[in-house]
């Protein structure tokens, strides 16, 4: 089932979440740097512009090479990076590869990953390379603050 609001297994995502809209100051602590790497334009600048209405700070990268030198540039700047949301199918590097080569740079970086796929052997792919989620597109304003509540909170690999 997928409706807005609501996502193939059935969870509610909330358009708002506790502390969205704050400044980045939620119920969990501080805001978080978050990369985001799509190549669709409007996938990219609306995941970035709903979670930086919430506070968090955003870089985004339209190819996987992009978001490498991003990672590269912070960790020389001694920065840190907490979440990575990368779309699976990208045509320079796909997003599996590109996170495998972001956590070279930072170790134990959560990667959720999103698409518009949703295959058992892509859902093995993500946690075989070490990825925390996998999000089916298309994506709401509740979806996403819903994949960074669900970072902030914890928990196991999920679908959704």
């Amino acid at each position: 089932m997928t409706s807005q609001g609501r996502g193939t297994t059935g969870w509610s995502f909330p358009q708002e979440l506790p502390g969205s809209g704050t400044g980045g100051l939620h119920a969990f602590g501080e805001a978080l740097r978050i990369l985001v790497v799509d190549d669709d334009e409007g996938c990219r600048l609306g995941i970035a512009s709903i979670l930086g209405e919430d506070g968090h700070d955003i870089l985004t990268a339209a190819r996987g090479e992009e978001a490498i030198e991003h990672a590269r540039f912070l960790r020389r700047e001694k920065k840190r990076l907490d979440l990575s949301i990368l779309d699976f199918n990208m045509p320079d590097l796909n997003g599996i590869e590109t996170f495998r080569r972001l956590v070279v740079e930072f170790p134990g970086l959560v990667g959720v990953f999103v698409s518009g796929e949703s295959s058992e052997a892509l859902v093995e792919q993500i946690r075989l390379a070490g990825g925390s989620a996998l999000v089916r597109k298309p994506l709401d304003v509740g979806r996403v603050r819903w994949l960074v509540y669900r970072f902030l909170a914890g928990g196991e690999f999920f679908v959704a």
